[in-house]
């Protein structure tokens, strides 16, 4: 497969836990209303469309007002598909019983204030972010404990790398597609071994998916 198309997958984590919704899916029940409709499963788990409403609304789209209808339907494949790579990480992660502490969570809490400090309007506060994005500083730290699982999951230090194994050709590739976008980039050498681990992670999240159930419904 051709690396800048395997690419956007792993790119695509950086979006889900900013959209994710948090709370317990499996606690939801599919009724007559549109919300709980399920739109697509992974290894048996459901996924609501106000899953994907909630997500989008994070990212400045209410699917569910009139004006949106025309965007629907280019936006909800892809929250769905980032929803379903979300969950398939955050499942892996816990089959492997990766860990995050609370006082890991603060550390990222607390950096996160700081540079809200930094860029903010003086008359602007960290808590109005966060209910503008329809959060309390409790979810918020949902949503750190999951990202948080999830980088520890890609340092890939659970598994033998030699299965994810990326050749120099598909590195230079990736480095050429580098070169093209930035114009100030460090030598090839010096990026060689973060170039690899990038790969490798693409790789990792191709495996999920390959050998995951994952069945959609829009």
């Amino acid at each position: 497969m051709v690396i800048a198309k395997r690419c956007l997958l792993l790119l695509s984590i950086c979006a889900i836990f900013l959209i994710v919704a948090c709370g317990n899916n499996g606690d939801k029940e599919e009724t007559g209303d549109a919300g709980t409709e399920v739109v697509a499963t992974v290894n048996g788990e459901d996924i609501f469309r106000s899953d994907i409403n909630e997500a989008a609304l994070r990212e400045g789209f209410d699917l569910e007002s009139e004006q949106a209808a025309e965007i629907a339907a280019q936006v909800e494949p892809i929250i769905l598909d980032q929803l379903i790579r979300e969950r398939l990480l955050l499942n892996e992660a816990d089959d492997q019983n990766i860990k995050v502490t609370e006082e890991e969570v603060t550390v990222h809490l607390d950096q996160m204030k700081e540079e809200a400090a930094l860029t903010l309007p003086e008359d602007m506060t960290f808590d109005e972010v966060l209910e503008m994005q329809g959060l309390t500083e409790d979810s918020l730290r949902e949503h750190m404990e999951q990202q948080l699982k999830v980088r520890k999951l890609l340092e890939l230090e659970h598994i033998d790398k030699s299965v994810l194994a990326v050749t120099e050709e598909e590195k230079r590739e990736y480095y050429e597609q580098l070169v093209a976008q930035h114009e100030n980039i460090d030598e090839y050498e010096v990026l060689e071994d973060e170039i690899e681990h990038y790969l490798m992670q693409v790789n990792y999240l191709e495996n999920l998916q390959e050998n995951a159930d994952i069945e959609t419904f829009i």
